[in-house]
Order: structure tokens, then C-alpha cells, then sequence
């Protein structure tokens, strides 16, 4: 479903689709009376709405992911390096926070320079 639709709109497309008793192109017809300033979805999308909600409890959602990952400049990532140098046990997640960068890109930075982050963990002696 290409098109994202506010919650608000979304709850009306399940209404007018119920108040069809189901039939989707009745709905499209509906929908456009009903609303007529706003953008109508076609029929396959009161179905799909439909059928989302009731498998999965919640409105369809548009991922805001990016295909382009954030690209960090020689400072961050040799202040990264630095930090796990100094203190190999520190997580992702405190470098992270405490470098204000995103948390995947100081896994990239690890990865790109060959290390990998782990937990310092006291065994007990033998």
C-alpha cells in the first residue's frame, strides 16, 4: 500500500467499508460522498486496511526508514575508536549516547576497523 492515510482517515475507510457490509467498490463510491475534499482510496485499499487491522490489532504503518545510512565524518569515527580503545568493554549503546550518533552507525565504524564490541566478564578462578 504505497499511500500512508491519518489515523482519523484511516478509521473512517474501516467504517465505510463495514457500513457496505464489506463490498470494497461500494465503499470507494461511499467514502467519495461522504468526503469529498479529501482523497479517495481505491478499493483494494479498504480490504487491505481491513484485513491489516484485524490480523494484526493496528493501522498500517510506512516505514521511515532510508535506504541511505548516515555517513560519518573522520572526526566521529576516530572518536569512536578512541573510546573503545581506552575502554574496551564499553557497549554500542554508551557509545552511542554518549557520541549523540546513531547506534548502527558505531557498529559500522567497529566493523569497519575490526573490532567488535564485547563485554569484559569476571569468571571465577580456578
Amino acid at each position: 500500500m504505497p499511500s500512508h492515510f491519518s489515523n482519523e482517515e484511516y478509521v473512517d475507510i474501516i467504517y465505510i467499508y463495514g457500513f457496505c457490509d464489506g463490498n470494497a467498490r461500494s465503499a470507494v463510491r461511499e467514502y467519495e460522498r461522504r468526503f469529498p475534499n479529501r482523497r479517495v482510496p481505491n478499493h483494494q485499499t479498504f480490504s487491505f486496511v481491513f484485513q491489516h487491522v484485524r490480523t494484526h490489532g493496528s493501522f498500517p504503518s510506512v516505514s521511515t526508514r532510508s535506504d541511505r545510512p548516515v555517513q560519518l565524518n573522520v572526526n566521529e569515527q576516530e572518536n569512536i575508536l578512541q573510546m573503545v580503545n581506552r575502554s574496551p568493554g564499553l557497549s554500542t549503546r554508551k557509545i552511542s549516547s554518549r557520541t549523540g550518533l546513531p547506534r548502527m552507525s558505531v557498529w559500522q565504524t567497529l566493523y569497519d576497523g575490526l573490532l567488535y564490541p564485547y563485554h569484559i566478564q569476571q569468571v571465577q578462578h580456578l
